[in-house]
């Protein structure tokens, strides 16, 4: 029988999220980053980071609860926010 084993770094959505928004641990993001050899994400870290990204973007329209946010994305401004046109 055999296994394939992966000799990738996963990186979870922390280390993402800390490249992405500019936070007192960004620099030490960078350096796990650098040192990764082979890095590897799941669906899951990939969906953590949009999800987060989008909450951020959608907080400083003042947005606070996901229920706004799911109003909000059906607006004009909120399909922009996502990359599709306006009907």
């Amino acid at each position: 029988m055999s296994i394939y084993r992966s000799t990738g770094t996963f990186l979870d959505s922390s280390i993402l999220l800390n490249l992405l928004f500019e936070t007192e641990l960004t620099e030490r993001a960078r350096k796990l980053f650098s040192m990764a050899d082979d890095p590897l994400v799941s669906e899951t870290v990939v969906d953590e980071c949009v999800y987060v990204t989008l909450r951020k973007k959608a907080s400083s329209r003042g947005i606070k609860s996901i229920h706004e946010l799911r109003k909000f994305l059906k607006t004009e401004e909120g399909r922009a926010l996502l990359g599709n046109p306006p009907r």
